[in-house]
């Protein structure tokens, strides 16, 4: 069969000398030709091009599709690395100390609030109290700072001397809010009204005369001094009962 050739139309095997099929009369250059010879291309009908054309929108628009999911994904993925990011470089500067810790912070903020709400200023008015006679009243006020929410206590020290209303009006100003007491003097004698409020107290003397044994008591220091002759002074005497008179 190594001097033989089988003609590729009828199958005829022919010797090679011949050149080309007894029987038919085909080559073998031209058989392979004829097979190499690529197939003639087929018009695409009205029909199969509008359906490629359809399939190759759809591909088109899935790619688009696909590629508008990609960019949320891709956004979030940004934001997180980004957090993660601000979030290591606030633990590792919290570790080395670049700035004080949410821990400190937080007990900052205790304190001062604290500090806020407890009494930073208390003032009593007047600063000591006289009474010239058992049964006069004298109005007694308290005030704090506006912040404060302790509780302000007034305590007599001597309650059969002077004593102090239960109720009082309260007031509140530009700075500081207030609590007016009505005083009330019962027998003659020395006493003293304890205020406080929060860690902050305040003390403020009490006297109250006896009209029948009064004791002058001039209010012009230790001594009266005259420089001239014929100079004349006027003498204060304290706690004068109603009524009296001095000479």
């Amino acid at each position: 069969m190594e001097n033989k050739s089988i003609c590729y139309y009828c199958g005829t095997i022919y010797e090679n000398e011949l050149g080309k099929c007894p029987l038919c009369g085909s080559t073998v250059k031209a058989a392979e030709e004829e097979a190499e010879r690529p197939a003639p291309r087929r018009r695409l009908t009205e029909q199969e091009r509008k359906e490629r054309q359809r399939a190759a929108k759809g591909k088109f628009s899935s790619q688009k599709a696909g590629n508008n999911k990609a960019k949320p994904i891709l956004i979030a993925a940004m934001v997180f690395l980004i957090l993660a990011v601000v979030v290591v470089f606030y633990f590792i500067g919290d570790m080395i100390g670049w700035w004080p810790g949410l821990e400190d912070t937080i007990e900052r903020y205790n304190a001062s609030v604290a500090l806020e709400k407890s009494c930073q200023e208390l003032l009593v008015e007047p600063e000591n109290v006289e009474f010239a006679a058992p049964g006069e009243t004298a109005e007694f006020t308290v005030s704090v700072n506006l912040s404060c929410e302790e509780i302000v206590s007034c305590i007599s020290g001597d309650e059969s001397i002077v004593s102090i209303s239960q109720e009082a009006i309260t007031e509140e100003g530009a700075e500081l809010k207030s609590a007016a007491f009505t005083l009330t003097a019962l027998t003659a004698g020395e006493t003293e009204i304890t205020v406080t409020c929060g860690d902050k107290t305040v003390v403020c003397p009490v006297v109250c005369r006896d009209p029948d044994n009064y004791v002058p008591e001039p209010d012009c220091g230790e001594e009266l001094v005259f420089t001239a002759y014929e100079e004349t002074k006027t003498v204060k005497l304290i706690g004068l009962p109603a009524g009296k008179t001095a000479s």
